[in-house]
């Protein structure tokens, strides 16, 4: 959702309420904390930052033996 949403988000007040509401929503439906899960990646405080989302690395898994999983082509 980050990648996906925050990116283009132009303005700093944008990205602060997605990244509030994401937090929110990792709360409500998770019953847990980002700072909890993503405890390892904090860089300073007790609170995870936008900042500390930049660590995260995106991937896409797929079967290479399988024909029908297709490679993402742009």
């Amino acid at each position: 959702m980050l990648r996906v949403f925050s990116d283009r988000l132009v303005e700093s007040n944008d990205r602060k309420w997605f990244f509030t509401q994401l937090k929110d929503s990792v709360k409500s439906n998770f019953r847990t904390t980002m700072e909890e899960t993503l405890k390892e990646m904090k860089r300073a405080g007790d609170e995870v930052t936008e900042e500390d989302m930049t660590n995260l690395m995106f991937t896409s898994i797929f079967d290479l033996d399988n024909p029908d999983d297709k490679l993402y082509d742009k």
